[in-house]
C-alpha cells in the first residue's frame, strides 16, 4: 500500500475543491493501491490518471511506497501541466479553484 501526497498546498485545496467525495475516494484506492497500473505521461517517468476532465500527474517512490501528485491539468486546451512552481502558475490554479 502506497501513501498519497500532494506537492504542495494549492494542488490539494484544487483536488479538494473540485473532486466529488466518491471520485476522491475512486482516485485513492488507485494511487494507494495500484498506482502502477497507469500510463506514462509521454516519455516522462511521471505517470498520470484522469478524472473527470481533470489530469492529475504524479510520481512513484517505490523506495518509500509514496505516491506525489506534482501538477494538474484543468482544461484539454493547456499543453502543459501547472505544478504551482511559480507566481503565475499559483494564480492561475487559485483561479481554477475559485471557478
Amino acid at each position: 500500500m502506497y501513501q498519497v501526497y500532494s506537492a504542495n498546498k494549492y494542488i490539494q485545496e484544487f483536488i479538494d475543491k473540485k473532486v466529488s467525495d466518491s471520485d476522491y475516494q475512486r482516485l485513492m484506492d488507485v494511487l494507494e493501491f495500484m498506482p502502477n497500473t497507469r500510463p506514462f505521461w509521454g516519455v516522462t517517468r511521471f505517470k498520470y490518471i484522469f478524472l473527470n476532465g481533470i489530469f492529475l500527474l504524479y510520481e512513484i517512490d517505490e523506495t518509500n511506497k509514496l505516491v506525489v501528485i506534482l501538477g494538474v491539468k484543468f482544461n484539454n486546451e493547456r499543453k502543459t501541466f501547472n505544478f504551482t512552481r511559480t507566481p503565475t502558475q499559483i494564480k492561475t490554479i487559485q483561479k481554477w479553484i475559485n471557478s
